[in-house]
């Protein structure tokens, strides 16, 4: 219907009362509640009801602020129409002209399409769980998975639920029919409840919505198999299916936010890598450094924070890592003594005396009982550490002097060896004045001579340097 009020901060709606006399009556909010005696209306509360459910995503949508929705009646054309308030802090919200004319129109098409059908969950539903992941035991559902998810969720035939997709502006989602459930609006909440929380099992469980084209292999590779679908009587024309992973572990997937969010990254993102919580302890880390380079010299890895990322190729790997990580934490306790550099040069020196240094070597210069190692970290200015592993008892100052020492004392003994074969080079023996360049005899009939006002004519100062001036013939 056409927008009949266009200077009034209410919303129409095509539900009304007819009546043969106002005077004396009840009030309009009675009747709108239905406890008139005689009121002739083409409508039924749950048409409001439905109204509201299909109204509010837009409206979260379409304004800036959260608005909540008030039904009222409004006399017109001598009915008693439904009209609708927004309010906000209890205040009717005036709001602009071309929003009001969106509503509108939104409204006609809500209360035209499928009426009797309400939105039990639309596309921008979000919400936080209990699962233990984060500092507060609570993590966000993202509306993206939901809306891939909602598709999928069966309901009592009873209800005739359905999801659809946006259409006209109006909200995708899930919808069903309560017209034929007496206590609607208590069945809603409790439909609505069980519905959140089948999706927040979903979540933690690690479902995920795929496409029917992906390759089979990637979904083996990270061990997700998929779900059956006995419900579907043609899987062929399934564009989507299910798959969730046969396999639960929470080193691999708490660092990132859960199981959905580990395996995103990897079906997605072609992120190959994954973080492992390992703290900031530096002698943490430097076990953690010492068990890769030993077991697998092959994986890259950068301490991040209290994380580790490592390159890994598929869900073997990471079980693999998760475990030499586990090990790490287990042996004797000692000292770390560390350096720190900003480009990979010097890194790579240091590092390069560190991995050729024996037994002896460390005995020599006073490096016994050491492991050196080296890492990178996310430190923008000084990313390149060498970490010394030294027993619990020793000075870890005096051991990162020590291998300073060492390093430039076998620095400068190689330099001393390059400078024997290398020759000497003699110093230029030429006479500086020869190299000055001559004006050639022939040219100085036609040079001009130079005289200046006060200024000797045979010397000219330019620079603090002094030029002797060409003499004319």
């Amino acid at each position: 219907m056409d927008d009949p009020c266009p200077d009034v901060p209410y919303l129409v709606t095509p539900y009304y009362h007819t009546r043969n006399n106002y005077a004396g009556e009840k009030s309009d909010v009675a009747i709108l509640a239905g406890e008139d005696n005689f009121p002739h209306l083409n409508y039924r509360p749950y048409n409001l009801f439905v109204l509201r459910t299909r109204l509010e995503p837009i409206l979260r949508k379409r304004l800036p602020y959260p608005v909540m929705i008030n039904f009222d009646t409004y006399r017109l054309d001598h009915k008693l129409t439904v009209i609708i308030e927004l309010r906000r802090k209890g205040q009717i919200v005036d709001i602009e002209t071309h929003h009001r004319k969106y509503l509108q129109d939104m409204i006609n098409k809500i209360t035209a399409d499928e009426p009797q059908f309400c939105l039990l969950l639309g596309e921008d539903s979000q919400w936080v769980i209990n699962d233990g992941l984060t500092n507060d035991s609570q993590s966000l559902i993202p509306a993206s998975w939901v809306k891939e998810l909602m598709p999928f969720l069966s309901f009592n035939p009873y209800l005739r639920a359905f999801y659809r997709n946006a259409i006209d502006g109006q909200a995708s989602g899930i919808y069903l029919d309560l017209s034929r459930v007496d206590a609607y609006a208590s069945f809603y909440r409790v439909l609505y409840q069980g519905t959140i929380r089948r999706l927040e099992e979903m979540y933690v469980k690690g479902f995920l919505a795929v496409p029917s084209s992906i390759n089979t292999a990637l979904l083996e590779k990270w061990g997700l198999v998929r779900v059956s679908e006995d419900n579907l009587d043609d899987l062929s024309q399934v564009r989507k299916y299910l798959v969730w992973p046969h396999w639960q572990d929470k080193r691999l997937t708490d660092p990132v936010g859960g199981m959905v969010p580990f395996s995103q990254r990897h079906l997605w993102q072609n992120r190959n890598s994954m973080l492992l919580e390992v703290g900031e302890n530096l002698y943490d880390r430097h076990r953690v450094s010492k068990y890769l380079a030993m077991y697998r010299p092959d994986l890259e890895f950068r301490f991040c924070g209290s994380q580790v990322r490592v390159a890994i190729s598929n869900l073997a790997d990471a079980w693999q890592v998760a475990a030499l990580v586990d090990s790490s934490r287990n042996g004797k306790v000692g000292r770390i003594g560390v350096l720190s550099f900003p480009n990979r040069s010097m890194y790579n020196l240091y590092l390069t005396y560190a991995y050729t240094m024996t037994t002896e070597d460390k005995n020599n210069n006073g490096l016994d009982e050491s492991d050196i190692r080296g890492y990178k970290t996310d430190d923008e200015t000084r990313p390149y550490w060498i970490s010394i592993e030294m027993p619990f008892y020793a000075n870890s100052q005096y051991y990162v002097t020590q291998f300073k020492k060492y390093v430039w004392t076998n620095i400068a003994q190689e330099a001393g060896q390059i400078a024997e074969i290398v020759p000497t080079i003699s110093k230029i023996s030429v006479p500086i004045p020869s190299l000055v360049p001559q004006f050639k005899p022939a040219l100085k009939p036609i040079i001009p001579a130079v005289a200046l006002p006060g200024v000797e004519p045979h010397a000219l100062y330019r620079a603090r340097q002094l030029v002797q001036a060409p003499i004319a013939a």
